[in-house]
């Protein structure tokens, strides 16, 4: 796969402090668009790499838009002003799990737009936190993913393994850059420990059961 693009802002709107629920509407002004960091992608030869489908992971309400979510306190999720994803949470995660996993030795990742290739296992995912907290006072926040992953046989739906995964960042300030970049960091980390996962889970599969 091509790698992602790396984290970039268009156009560039600073923010000096995290904002509310906004609805910019047509006539209000473009909001600088976000994304994660860019994947190296795969130096081998991926054709005795075990196809692993990712799904696109399940998301409670507040996340299933483009909007950059911001925890203002422990029962109130507000949106960072003037800010948007490229794309849908669900969406923005699922490309990058698939990135990551497909520039893993001994992986060949697909997404759902690549669900008529023949797959050995099934990435079952829930995204359940995808926001950073931001208490009212102080310079910073903390940048926060979790992540439930569930690998399945693809022929068999057996559940092969599952777990819960999370990673956090702390921002370096208040801005919509700062809160990104912490964002796109605590992904990384994340990734990287499900990447191990399943590339071990795969590797320790009894012989023969490949799907």
């Amino acid at each position: 796969m091509s790698p992602r693009q790396s984290l970039r802002l268009l156009p560039v709107l600073l923010l000096a402090a995290c904002g509310g629920l906004v609805d910019l509407g047509p006539g209000g002004p473009a909001p600088a668009l976000y994304t994660l960091p860019a994947v190296a992608p795969a130096t081998e030869d991926r054709t005795t790499a075990l196809r692993v489908l990712v799904e696109a992971p399940n998301v409670a309400g507040a996340l299933d838009s483009d909007r950059i979510a911001i925890r203002t306190s422990p029962i109130r999720i507000e949106y960072l002003a003037g800010a948007r994803w490229e794309d849908r949470v669900p969406l923005l995660a699922a490309r990058y799990f698939t990135d990551v996993l497909d520039a893993r030795d001994g992986i060949a990742a697909a997404s759902a737009l690549d669900a008529d290739l023949p797959v050995a296992y099934r990435l079952r995912l829930d995204l359940r936190v995808f926001e950073t907290d931001m208490s009212p006072e102080g310079a910073s926040g903390e940048a926060r993913v979790v992540l439930a992953a569930t690998l399945q046989r693809a022929t068999s739906s057996e559940i092969v393994a599952d777990r819960i995964f999370t990673a956090s960042q702390e921002t370096r300030g208040r801005s919509a850059d700062a809160i990104v970049e912490a964002m796109g960091t605590a992904m990384e980390t994340l990734a990287a420990s499900l990447a191990d996962w399943v590339a071990h889970r795969l590797a320790t599969a009894p012989a023969g059961a490949q799907g």
